[in-house]
């Protein structure tokens, strides 16, 4: 049985003091993870993320210039899927984070752990294996973000894009699909994050995230390559600076869209997974934060 999931390790704020956001960080952002050739195997591995943005500043005064800040994300994760029945899997993340701001030669930054995920997955569709020329797999589900990552005391108020989490629980729901003709195929997730409102009273906004990437299979001996190419998306609504009152947070938001092109390994019971996200388009935090590129490297061990 063939299958991927979606991870998103997203940890996207604004605020009046600075709004950059790691978007399409794939939320614990960010990021699909494209198509894994093989069925019923139980996986654990290890995924390192880096985004960056630049992010202006306006002055308050007149006699002020604008500033520009750098706004580095870093995700290590720890994830797996486990296999209950020949029907459903579950799986789940556990990331680190390390955030930082550099801004007029100053740099705030927080380390620590993350909103840990856990996911269910059904089968509703199963074609197919992984040594038939035609593969169909479509799995549903749905997750569950966990409130593991704290809000920093210092910053909580001022940067709530820096933090470590939400300081919130989450629901979503996911959807995975991949089909294979022979060697060339194509795949398509999609996942969605619905937050609650954390102790601040601030509540982060809703999240969908699309990642569809066509990709070809070459296999030579105990080595196959999977070259891949496609479009990611993410959508994230505004922030409430006070969720009661309902006060949106208007230099809050995402709408990005991002040329993905990337590179599997596999060799035996071992897989290296490279992905780099290019914006094509994008509005963030009302414009005011540029996205860079996004790196993405993944190790992982096939389990029988």
């Amino acid at each position: 049985m063939q299958t991927r999931f979606v991870f998103a390790w997203l940890l996207i704020g604004v605020s009046l003091a600075t709004w950059a956001c790691d978007a399409c960080g794939c939320s614990a952002g960010g990021v699909g993870f494209g198509y894994i050739p093989f069925q019923q195997r139980h996986i654990v591995g290890i995924h390192y993320q880096n985004n960056t943005f630049e992010t202006v500043h306006p002055a308050l005064f007149n006699d002020e210039t604008d500033q520009v800040s750098l706004d580095k994300f870093n995700t290590l994760s720890i994830w797996g899927r486990y296999y209950i029945s020949d029907k459903w899997f579950v799986s789940g993340v556990l990331p680190f984070k390390k955030n930082s701001i550099t801004k007029n030669n100053i740099i705030t930054r927080v380390i620590g752990l993350s909103d840990a995920q856990v996911q269910a997955y059904y089968n509703v569709v199963n074609q197919g294996n992984n040594m038939s020329d035609k593969q169909l797999n479509w799995f549903i589900g749905g997750q569950v973000y966990l409130a593991t990552g704290k809000q920093d005391n210092k910053t909580q108020t001022t940067l709530p894009n820096l933090q470590l989490g939400t300081g919130a629980w989450g629901v979503g729901g996911l959807s995975t699909f991949s089909m294979r003709l022979y060697n060339l195929g194509f795949s398509s997730e999609l996942t969605s994050r619905f937050n609650t409102v954390n102790s601040n009273n601030y509540r982060y906004g809703n999240e969908v995230l699309s990642n569809n990437l066509f990709f070809y299979r070459i296999k030579r001996k105990s080595v196959t390559i999977i070259p891949q190419l496609g479009l990611f998306s993410f959508n994230r609504s505004r922030d409430f600076l006070d969720a009661q009152q309902k006060t949106v947070n208007i230099l809050s938001g995402v709408s990005q869209l991002n040329g993905v092109v990337g590179t599997s390994f596999y060799m035996a019971n071992v897989g290296i997974r490279l992905y780099y996200h290019l914006p094509l388009s994008y509005v963030i935090s009302n414009g005011y934060t540029k996205p860079n590129r996004t790196i993405n490297i993944q190790l992982l061990h096939l389990l029988k």
